[in-house]
Order: C-alpha cells, then sequence, then structure tokens
C-alpha cells in the first residue's frame, strides 16, 4: 500500500491527478478544516511508475531523524513497485531541504536518551543522495550512506553515536 512517511494521528485523503494518484496526511487537529492541501506529508505515484514521497518538519527547527520509517517505506514502495510489474533495480534519490540550523534529533537508541550534551546542529540546507534498490537489498542497507551523510552533514558520526564499530 502507498502511504506517506508520517500518518500517524492523521486524517488520510485521496489524492486524483491525470498523472497519477497519491494519498495526502492531515493533522487530525486541524479538523473540520483539514483538506489535502494542509499536508504534512504525500506518497505519489506517477503514472510512469516513478513515486515521490515526501513530509514536512512542522515545528521549523527540529529533524525527528527516523531511519527505520524512511527504509519501511522504501521497502513498501518496491512492494507497490513489483505489484504493477516494474522490476528492480529501483533508482532512489533521498533529501531533507532548508535545514541548515536546524537541531537533528536522532531515534532512541537502547533506551538512551537520543540528545546527550549539546544538540547537534545541521550545518547545510541541502542534504541528498541517490543510490539504488536492488534485487535482494534490504530498504535500511540501500539507505544507510544517506543516512550517515544526513548524521555527518549535522556534526556527529552515526557509528559512534549509535556505539557500531567505526572505521578509523
Amino acid at each position: 500500500m502507498l502511504t506517506p512517511l508520517d500518518f500517524d494521528g492523521h486524517s488520510l485523503h485521496n489524492l486524483i491527478e491525470e498523472d497519477g494518484i497519491g494519498i495526502a496526511s492531515v493533522w487530525v487537529a486541524n479538523l473540520p478544516i483539514e483538506t489535502a492541501a494542509h499536508a504534512s506529508s504525500a506518497a505519489w505515484i506517477f503514472d510512469t511508475g516513478e513515486i515521490w514521497s515526501w513530509q514536512h518538519f512542522q515545528d521549523g527547527k527540529t529533524i525527528r531523524f527516523f531511519e527505520k520509517r524512511m527504509a519501511d517505506h522504501l521497502e513498501e514502495y518496491a512492494t507497490v513497485l513489483a505489484t504493477l510489474g516494474i522490476t528492480r533495480p529501483y533508482r532512489w534519490i533521498a533529501g531533507i531541504s532548508q535545514v541548515k540550523g536546524f537541531q537533528l534529533e536522532p531515534v532512541e537508541i537502547d533506551g538512551r536518551p537520543s540528545r546527550v550534551g549539546r544538540p547537534y546542529e545541521c550545518l547545510s540546507n541541502l542534504i541528498e543522495l541517490e543510490g539504488e534498490l536492488k534485487e535482494g537489498d534490504k530498504g535500511h542497507e540501500a539507505l544507510l550512506p544517506f543516512f550517515e551523510e544526513v548524521y555527518r552533514r549535522c556534526s556527529i558520526d552515526r557509528r559512534r553515536y549509535l556505539g557500531l564499530p567505526t572505521e578509523d
């Protein structure tokens, strides 16, 4: 199923246009004025087989980074494409924009608070990477270079933060 990156506690709206279909996620607190135009995230599949998915960082200064959700959605979108008869490899482009000065709030790991010490500040306005999801790949391993780049551009080493061996 094609779902937006963030739809917990949100109302979903179907979008239909001549070049494809999509789903928009609108925060339920906006009822009864909620419409797809007020979406905080959306997923869209074009008639070419291309899928776009985006999420707006609502609070304006914090990136609550969600690796698992992004990886799960990449696999979900791969299932949608396979169902349509489109075979791997799939090219992906992942990015976040307009984030210079934002604070990265990594996921909580093993009960550890997500932030220890000073906040991790993003130094770049645009963080973008592309790659392929090949046959047999899992979403997380395909997106791992992007995840590492986000941490790097936000002043922290991902492997060190997660307590993984570093490549010195």
